[in-house]
C-alpha cells in the first residue's frame, strides 16, 4: 500500500482495521470471491488509482515518512 500498489486482502483477522477502505477484501476460502475481487481491481484504471490512492494514504498512518 505504501508504494501504490492496490491490494486484496484476506477479510479475515485485523487486515480490515488495518486497511479500512484502502482494500478489497476477500473471502480467503473462496477462490471464486478471490478472482472476482482481483478482476474487479483490474476492470479499470480509475479503480486501480483509486484503491492506489487510498492505499498510500491509509499507510502513511502507520510510517513516519513513504517515499
Amino acid at each position: 500500500m505504501a508504494s501504490g500498489t492496490p491490494v486484496v486482502v484476506s477479510d479475515r483477522t485485523s487486515l480490515p482495521e488495518v486497511c479500512e477502505d484502502a482494500a478489497l477484501y476477500v473471502n480467503p476460502d473462496d477462490p471464486s470471491d478471490i478472482a472476482k475481487k482481483i478482476n474487479t481491481l483490474l476492470a479499470s484504471k480509475e479503480i486501480i488509482n483509486t484503491f492506489a490512492n487510498k492505499g498510500i494514504v491509509q499507510a502513511k498512518k502507520f510510517m513516519e515518512k513513504i517515499g
